[in-house]
This record gives C-alpha cells, sequence and structure tokens, in this order.
C-alpha cells in the first residue's frame, strides 16, 4: 500500500517534533538535580570546621579530583545525575577571583574523558567575575563553555562566624560554586 506523499512528510514532522520534545523534556532534569546537589554543598560551607575552600568538598587523590559525599542525601543526588547520563563538574571560585577544580561529581561519560574535557580553571575567571556582579540581583548565573553548561551559584558570607575570614558584609558572596554539566551523549 502507498500512501500519499504528503502523510509521509507529515509522519516526519511528527517524528522531529517527537524526538525534539524528547530532548527537551531531558534537559531540565540536569539542572534540577544540580539545584538539589547545590542545597548540599551549601550546608558544608554553614560550619567552620577542619575543612576550608575547596577542601569541603573532595580529598585529592592521584589523579583527577573527585567530589566526597557525606552523607546519605549527598549519594542520592549523585546516584540520580548518574541515573540520567548526566556528567557533572564543579569549580570553587573566590571573591578574589581564585578559582580551584575541576572536581569531578559524576562520570557518566567516563570520568578520565570529563577530566581530560572540563575546562580549565583560569579559563572560567571571566564567568566567575560576571557571576559575583550578578549574584548582587540573582541566586543563579548561568553559562557555557565547550561542550559544558554550566550554573553558578554564590557561597554567602551567612553567620558573623564567616566574617571573622572574610571582609564582605553579611549575605553577600564570599565564593561561587560554578557547576559544570552535560549529557553523556553530548558532543561526543
Amino acid at each position: 500500500m502507498h500512501r500519499p506523499l504528503g502523510s509521509v512528510a507529515a509522519a516526519g514532522v511528527v517524528f522531529v517534533i517527537t524526538l525534539t520534545s524528547v530532548v527537551a523534556a531531558r534537559d531540565p532534569i540536569a539542572p534540577r538535580l544540580i539545584g538539589i546537589l547545590n542545597d548540599r554543598i551549601q550546608e558544608r560551607f554553614l560550619d567552620v570546621d577542619n575543612g576550608f575552600g575547596i577542601s569541603r568538598l573532595m580529598r585529592p587523590r592521584s589523579g583527577p579530583h573527585r567530589f566526597e559525599s557525606e552523607n546519605v542525601r549527598e549519594m542520592a543526588v549523585v546516584r540520580d545525575l548518574e541515573r540520567a547520563n548526566v556528567s557533572a563538574i564543579l569549580y570553587l571560585g573566590s571573591a578574589q577571583r581564585k578559582i580551584k577544580g575541576p572536581v569531578l561529581v559524576t562520570g557518566a561519560g567516563g570520568a578520565l574523558a570529563d577530566a581530560l574535557t572540563a575546562p580549565d580553571a583560569e579559563g572560567l575567571r571571566e564567568p566567575l567575575t560576571s557571576a559575583l556582579q550578578a549574584f548582587k540581583k540573582v541566586e543563579t548565573f548561568e553559562f557555557g563553555r565547550p561542550g559544558w553548561k554550566f550554573i553558578a551559584r554564590p557561597v554567602r558570607a551567612s553567620t558573623e562566624t564567616c566574617l571573622r575570614c572574610h571582609n564582605v558584609a553579611l549575605g553577600e558572596a564570599i565564593g561561587v560554586v560554578m557547576y559544570g554539566y552535560r549529557y553523556a551523549t553530548m558532543d561526543r
């Protein structure tokens, strides 16, 4: 049986619309999960303990630095990122424009591949500066780098204890956590 050309073309349009809808529907998963991860990571900056800066987020090992989950809630969101096939990295920037990272959160596309393709920390200085400016009005700053999307969130001086080491007003951003992500199949 032959179909008229118009119905074949219409079927092609439906396929393209459906495929586009599936890809678009998948995209909000990573930002939502990164928001949850950020909520967990922000808790680490509330207490003054033995770890400062990036050491609050990972423990150095030979090879790429890896995020170390400290509790079940952190483990759950990392597992959810992996199940969603999201590769995630993070960097920590200070108000003095120093940047540390990358720290591998997940390696859905292969930890070594993610470490090799992760942007160099020095190349993130301009978005760090832009994020610090944006945080005077908003809580999220998004930007991109080749092969990666980024969501930056502020670390704010939340208590008087923060002010002992940071020369800012209460509530000001003293740092920035920059979360890079991509789906394991993105740009590969």
